[in-house]
């Protein structure tokens, strides 16, 4: 009996295709299409960036140069006197006095009338001295005028003066000479010390800090128990309590 072909059997190698039959090559060729593609937009895009990036370069000089020069001055409207005089912020002065012992002259600022000038004036100065003995003393004030050459100091506007021994002076106006460490007040001063208060008309302070002397109508308010009343830096003999002078040392 002859054989022929079963029903419904398609040989190998003759199946059916269409839309809905897979193609195994269908992938492989999508990624040739996609990497072709990429390569032509490398090949326009890398050139194009190597260009923008020389005229970058090219440019950067120009740009930078352009800046500095691109700026602008605004006029200040100054006091003429304050532009003919010169003044310091927080200046500091140095020297010695006639024992070789430093001080210091600071403020918040100074004024010259010209380069070179002698006087200067002073604001909020501060006179930090240091004795021989070791001691020290400290002025301050709301004004001052300072004769460099001279070595002198003018205050004036709530002047304090402080000494390391624990006594304090008020007063409004002082010169102090500090090539020698004398200071002296011809108007009213008010102090303290451990020995206790004192109210007078003036006051000097001699010896290179060793002696105070109260000048005119003095009056001392001892404290109770104090041993002397008003010291100096040394020696601790009594001011009288009113007089015509008053003298501590």
């Amino acid at each position: 009996m002859a054989a022929g072909p079963l029903p419904n059997y398609e040989p190998p190698g003759n199946e059916p295709s269409g839309p809905d039959t897979p193609d195994a090559g269908e992938p492989s060729r999508l990624t040739r299409i996609k990497h072709r593609r990429m390569v032509t937009l490398l090949r326009i895009v890398l050139p194009m960036a190597a260009l923008l990036l020389a005229a970058i370069v090219i440019a950067w000089p120009k740009l930078q140069n352009r800046e500095r020069l691109s700026f602008s001055l605004t006029p200040t409207h100054a006091d003429p006197k304050e532009v003919e005089q010169l003044t310091m912020v927080n200046p500091r002065f140095v020297g010695l006095d006639t024992k070789q012992q430093p001080y210091t002259v600071t403020a918040k600022s100074a004024t010259q009338d010209r380069p070179g000038a002698d006087i200067i004036v002073l604001d909020h100065p501060q006179a930090d001295i240091l004795l021989e003995s070791g001691s020290w003393i400290t002025l301050t004030a709301l004004k001052g005028r300072y004769a460099q050459k001279a070595q002198l100091l003018d205050l004036e506007g709530n002047i304090e003066v402080f000494h390391d021994a624990g006594y304090e002076f008020h007063t409004e106006r002082a010169q102090v000479d500090l090539a020698n460490d004398t200071i002296n007040g011809d108007v009213p001063v008010n102090g303290h010390g451990p020995g206790g208060m004192i109210d007078a008309q003036g006051f000097m302070i001699l010896d290179h800090g060793q002696t105070v002397i109260f000048t005119g109508d003095s009056k001392l308010h001892l404290n109770p128990g104090a041993q002397g009343g008003v010291h100096g830096a040394k020696k601790g003999a009594a001011a009288p309590a009113s007089g015509a002078n008053g003298r501590a040392r």
